[in-house]
């Protein structure tokens, strides 16, 4: 074989092309399978009503805010802020941390 027998047609020397050139010459043939998905089989299911949204609370929002307020402060000063309840005014709930995120929720009266 020549030069020319391993060269594409721009001249260069491709050993991808020329594997396949040579397995198409012998005779072989590549097998391939895809993998077989299992069929689709829909089922119905019976829709769930959305759960009903719940109320927007500015006061909480506020409260939230300020004792975020709050803690930045008193991180700035070297103090923390153990347990704090918060009150609006006008607004009977009170607003209280809650567990160890110290985060800000409603605490009924």
């Amino acid at each position: 074989m020549t030069r020319r027998d391993y060269t594409n047609a721009e001249g260069y020397i491709c050993p991808t092309e020329n594997s396949a050139v040579r397995n198409v010459d012998r005779g072989y043939t590549a097998v391939y399978t895809a993998p077989v998905k299992p069929p689709k089989t829909k089922v119905l299911k019976q829709k769930q009503a959305p759960p009903p949204p719940k109320p927007k609370d500015e006061n909480l929002k506020r409260a939230r805010q300020f004792f975020c307020v709050l803690t930045s402060i008193a991180g700035m000063m070297d103090f923390t802020i153990a347990d704090i309840t918060l009150k609006c005014k006008g607004d009977p709930s009170r607003y209280r941390t809650i567990g160890e995120k110290q985060t800000i929720e409603r605490a009924e009266p």
